[in-house]
């Protein structure tokens, strides 16, 4: 998995925040663990995660096509084959990514979704125009370091 370095750093963050991309063309209805058969629609959507260590490992795990589903973003990501992700070498909790670009974007929250240790409503935004990962980055971060995974 190839990895483009957005802005200049010395080296990847082994923790810290990521945004995952994941693109749908068509309707889709997939079995996500415990929430069951959800709906999903045409659109970009965009899972907000964190990993306290091994950040890079953890979300090319995600972006991987064969593996076994552990999380609900595993259901959603085996089932794109266009995705990519946006690494945050910061100490922001996840939670308060996904409210932030949640108000900040208008982004519409698929409920339960990626959530079930905190009291959010959801940790997966979806959209029906795509945004992209370093225009949201930017806009989040001004000029931060952050790394895109391709």
């Amino acid at each position: 998995m190839a990895s483009e370095i957005i802005r200049h750093n010395t080296e990847m963050p082994n923790s810290g925040l990521y945004i995952i991309e994941i693109s749908l063309h068509a309707q889709a209805e997939i079995t996500v663990g415990s929430l069951g058969m959800l709906q999903f629609s045409p659109g970009s959507y965009y899972y907000i995660g964190s990993a306290q260590k091994n950040l890079k490992q953890r979300v090319e795990r995600h972006l991987r096509q064969e593996k076994k589903c552990r999380w609900h973003i595993d259901y959603l990501t085996v089932t794109s084959l266009k995705k990519k992700a946006l690494l945050l070498p910061s100490q922001k909790e996840e939670c308060a990514l996904a409210q932030s670009m949640k108000k900040h974007f208008s982004f519409k929250e698929i409920n339960r979704f990626g959530c079930s240790d905190c009291s959010c409503k959801s940790h997966l935004l979806f959209s029906e125009q795509k945004r992209e990962l370093n225009a949201l980055a930017k806009q989040i971060y001004g000029k931060g370091v952050y790394f895109v995974l391709l």
